[in-house]
């Protein structure tokens, strides 16, 4: 199911995670609606709320996607970033710039722009270029958004 993408599912790579979504709804959902909205399940829960006519419950980090189900991509809202931790990576994905961090050395694996499909080679450490700024790094995203690695 991974196609042309590494990994499988369960990995952080594009294979284990880039996945479709299906959804009906009808009279809301029209058929045949197709989107490049990036998301993750966190935005599942503020989706159900918003479509059940309610606020977004607080102390969540998801946000409404039901603008992108519903075809209307310029009364969606983009994700600043996606960012999670697991398997001992770090990911981040910034608009088109995904980047994957060994968490225990901090060496990036990979950095690259996301395509239809992604480069086989990684590109972090090839161009200075490619080092984002310290807020949008996994790190910088981590203490803003408060997250810690859990404990075993």
């Amino acid at each position: 199911s991974a196609g042309p993408f590494r990994g499988l599912k369960t990995m952080v790579y594009e294979g284990g995670i880039r996945v479709p979504m299906v959804a009906r709804w009808t009279g809301k959902i029209p058929a045949g609606t197709v989107s490049a909205h990036a998301s993750a399940f966190d935005d599942y829960m503020p989706t159900f709320a918003e479509m059940a006519g309610l606020e977004r419950p607080a102390g969540i980090d998801g946000m409404s996607m039901l603008a992108a189900l519903q075809g209307r991509a310029s009364g969606q809202k983009p994700r600043d970033y996606l960012y999670w931790e697991f398997q001992g990576k770090q990911v981040v994905r910034l608009g088109s710039w995904k980047g994957i961090r060994n968490a225990a050395t901090g060496a990036f694996e990979r950095a690259h722009r996301l395509a239809a499909v992604p480069p086989r080679q990684a590109l972090a450490g090839s161009d200075p270029g490619l080092t984002p700024p310290p807020a949008t790094t996994a790190g910088g995203i981590r203490a803003r958004c408060g997250r810690r690695p859990r404990r075993r």
